[in-house]
């Protein structure tokens, strides 16, 4: 019983994770603004699993003007990479 449980918490933490790995190879290939979606997705599915682990989505668990900081952030680095 417990390898099927860790078989399936495996598969439920390693698939998003492999999706959102192509996501970013792909977006690497593509425009900037593909890029920023796929970094904005990693970062939410990275970010859920951290807040599900807490039994909160992730915007409960990165406080509002954090948010807003991180994401200027982001979108200062993606420019300065254009």
């Amino acid at each position: 019983m417990g390898t099927f449980v860790a078989i399936a918490f495996g598969l439920i933490v390693l698939l998003p994770l492999i999706g959102a790995l192509r996501l970013v190879i792909g977006a690497r290939r593509a425009g900037s603004g593909v890029k920023a979606h796929a970094i904005n997705h990693m970062r939410d599915t990275l970010g859920r699993f951290r807040a599900a682990d807490q039994g909160r989505r992730l915007r409960d668990a990165v406080p509002q003007r954090r948010r807003q900081h991180l994401k200027g952030r982001i979108r200062r680095e993606l420019r300065r990479h254009r």
